[in-house]
Formats: structure tokens, C-alpha cells, sequence
């Protein structure tokens, strides 16, 4: 339904300014397309107030370079012992 097609608003309907369907508003002299609610940004607060700590492994994942070392048949060997003595210390 067009804008030209809808009718005027009766005295009840006038109350709301608003049509049936929400898209239009009666502003006194015409139907103009409704006005669109500003959106309000959530705020999400963290209400349990635990603080959190990020823990950092230090060391060696010797299980990913055994699997490496296997896979490149044993080429990755030196870089498993560099990255093993440098982590030691």
C-alpha cells in the first residue's frame, strides 16, 4: 500500500500516528515513513568480578617436535635439540 492509497486517520486512529503495519507515521498532514528507534548499545559487565590471569607455558612441546622429527624423518632433529637447550636455561 502507497502512501497515496492509505487513508486519513479517523479520530480514534489519530491517537496512535502510527498505521496498522508500523511503517508509516500521520504527521499532521501527511503519512511519512516511521521514524526508526535509535539503537542503544549494550553493555555487557562482567557481575562476577573474578579476575582472570593468562598463563604462559615456558618450555619444550616435545610431543609436537617427536612428531615432526618422524614426519620429516628425522631433518627436524636439530631444531628439536636447539629449541630444547635454549628453553632449559
Amino acid at each position: 500500500m502507497t502512501v497515496n492509497e492509505q487513508q486519513l486517520p479517523t479520530q480514534q486512529q489519530s491517537q496512535s500516528f502510527y498505521s496498522a503495519d508500523g511503517l508509516w507515521f500521520w504527521n499532521s498532514q501527511q503519512w511519512v515513513p516511521a521514524p526508526i528507534p535509535a539503537q542503544v548499545p549494550t553493555v555487557v559487565i562482567n557481575q562476577a568480578m573474578v579476575p582472570s590471569y593468562i598463563v604462559a607455558r615456558s618450555g619444550t612441546n616435545h610431543a609436537f617436535h617427536l612428531v615432526m622429527t618422524i614426519l620429516t624423518a628425522g631433518l627436524w632433529l636439530p631444531i628439536w635439540l636447539i629449541v630444547a637447550v635454549a628453553n632449559s636455561r
